[in-house]
């Protein structure tokens, strides 16, 4: 794209010159997967003014303290080895974490309901 030095924005021209050679990407880095814009969701603090969200303490399985699974939202292969990508329950999204399959292993009608709505997920 040619821009001409009479054009009057030509500072965003100039912005997205300089960061099209910052952000040149190397053969020699290795980068991960680029994020589908789909994935991204705003921030949604509480409503309330002052509201403070309190975690759901974990319940007791088994002798072992463990947090209740909402909903798996995504999986993938990470070094060969399963992870899920987890809603916990009572714990905003921001509380979602990626969760190797072990970690996952009381979790099954939460994993079926994933795979029978992503059956083309990796298990």
């Amino acid at each position: 794209m040619f821009v001409d030095y009479c054009q009057t924005n030509w500072p965003e021209w100039l912005a997205i010159a300089e960061f099209s050679y910052n952000n040149k990407i190397q053969k020699s880095i290795k980068i991960d997967a680029p994020i589908n814009v789909s994935r991204l969701h705003p921030y949604k603090p509480p409503t309330v003014p002052g509201q403070q969200i309190t975690p759901q303490a974990p319940v007791e399985v088994e002798g072992e303290e463990e947090y209740i699974v909402e909903e798996i939202l995504d999986s993938r292969l990470r070094r060969n080895k399963l992870e899920f990508l987890v809603k916990w329950e009572g714990y905003t999204n921001e509380n979602n974490s990626w969760e190797p399959e072990d970690n996952c292993r009381n979790a099954h009608n939460a994993i079926a309901a994933f795979y029978r709505k992503y059956p083309q997920a990796p298990r």
